[in-house]
């Protein structure tokens, strides 16, 4: 009787679908004497035990089951659903006490993931993921470590709030087509997305221990914001070709370096520190309306000749941008200005 009154209070769920062709077991469900193929949605809730559940994934979990919701539960704290490969949706959002969620060989969830609002979760065990069209992790207050080894492509994800966070790695992601937030994770310290190569739109801001962010192989965004994180030192954009729509805005008070060497077309980038910048790489640009380098920590004399020497070296030449530097440039960098102004820019040097 108990079991029967935790299927029915515990755990809602509902079967949406069976296949039911001639070649089916003999009460037309697949399998032998009808067996099912798994339960389309399952959520589970309320004070549903460790035991409970793993009952329920094992008897439930199949190939027809597309929705998985783990929702203010009291007293799980492990649930292994190690069983499904593809979902439409997980949701795990405001469970009390669970400190486990184990989907190893999930593959693609097919709309969306979210994780939500966990205060005792320590461990994602998601390893296999490949393919999701977005994923939200946000307010749980004791996973230290998030790793997506084998995720490729995703729409849009977000990290906010996680306190303890400490690292991300994502090795295998290529592509996001829309947006990636990394924001308030006050113990991030540790970035790792070297191999993207395609993001729509980035937007960094209010993690207290991140001092660097590298995107090595990232060639085109649609615009980028990295701001009031409080740490950050260096800024690297390595391979970085082209910012399409919206500009590109970097906040940092501590920021000292800065690397753009092949970015080539650009609406507007904006650096602002209060601390003297000693490295600022633009090397390819061309293709823009504004570029602005006057920030209250001023460039150092080398970074202004390094910034300078590079435009007016790139052919054909820039022509009608307007470029803002704060610094002491050389005799040869104020050479050089002139030339730039020559070709149609204004050139702005506050010291």
């Amino acid at each position: 009787m108990k079991n029967v009154f935790v299927r029915i209070f515990s755990i809602v769920f509902l079967l949406l679908f069976f296949s039911c062709s001639p070649e089916d077991g003999k009460n037309g469900i697949d399998g032998i004497d009808g067996k099912i193929n798994g339960v389309g949605v399952l959520i589970f809730t309320g004070d549903i035990t460790n035991e409970e559940a793993a009952e329920i994934a094992a008897e439930d979990i199949g190939k027809d089951t597309h929705t998985v919701i783990i929702s203010n539960t009291t007293n799980l704290s492990i649930i292994n659903l190690s069983g499904i490969s593809t979902l439409t949706k997980l949701e795990v959002i405001n469970n009390e006490k669970l400190q486990s969620l184990n989907v190893l060989n999930l593959e693609y969830i097919l709309d969306k993931g979210i994780i939500e609002g966990n205060e005792s979760l320590t461990t994602i065990t998601i390893e296999n993921l490949r393919e999701v069209r977005s994923f939200s992790i946000r307010e749980n207050d004791k996973i230290t470590n998030i790793t997506f080894p084998k995720l490729e492509t995703i729409s849009g994800i977000s990290f906010l709030q996680n306190a303890l966070l400490e690292n991300l790695n994502f090795p295998a992601l290529k592509d996001i087509s829309n947006r990636l937030f990394i924001g308030s994770n006050s113990n991030l310290s540790n970035l790792k997305i070297d191999n993207l190569e395609t993001l729509g739109s980035l937007d960094i801001r209010k993690n207290e221990k991140l001092t660097v962010v590298n995107f090595p192989e990232l060639l085109n965004s649609r615009g980028i914001s990295i701001r009031d994180n409080g740490m950050i030192q260096s800024v690297s954009f390595s391979n970085l070709e082209a910012v399409s729509n919206d500009r590109i805005d970097i906040r940092e008070d501590l920021l000292e370096i800065v690397n753009f060497e092949k970015l080539t077309t650009f609406s507007t980038l904006s650096i602002n520190s209060t601390q003297l910048i000693t490295s600022a790489l633009f090397s390819s640009a061309q293709d823009f309306n504004r570029l602005q380098l006057n920030s209250a920590g001023r460039l150092s004399t080398e970074t202004i000749d390094q910034v300078i020497t590079a435009l007016v070296s790139i052919t054909p030449p820039i022509t009608e941008a307007v470029i803002l530097i704060h610094g002491t440039p050389s005799m040869q960098a104020l050479t050089d200005i002139e030339t730039l102004r020559t070709n149609g820019n204004t050139v702005t040097v506050t010291e």
